[in-house]
């Protein structure tokens, strides 16, 4: 099992929504991203839950669409940075 940072490590694997590829998409996430983006995705995740419960959407989110959207958020905007020019 690989090492994760801290807000990865204490994710429990049990917690991750019951789609088959939710597994898949957390370790593109943790395997592309540094830990610093892989972990903010993490959190972001983490949150998105209770900001919708705050805006009481909680009957319109999908949690599994929900999880993806966070969680791969940020997947590929360090690669990218040279596709438009940058240094």
């Amino acid at each position: 099992m690989r090492t994760f940072s801290m807000a990865l490590s204490r994710t429990p694997r049990a917690a991750l929504p019951s789609a088959p590829w939710a597994t898949d998409a957390l370790d593109l996430t943790t395997s592309e991203e540094t830990p610093t983006v892989a972990n903010h995705s993490v959190r972001s995740w983490i949150f998105a839950p209770m900001l919708a419960e705050n805006k009481n959407l909680t009957d319109e989110v999908d949690e599994s669409l929900l999880f993806a959207a966070t969680v791969l958020h940020d997947i590929g905007v360090r690669r990218n940075t040279h596709a438009h020019g940058a240094p």
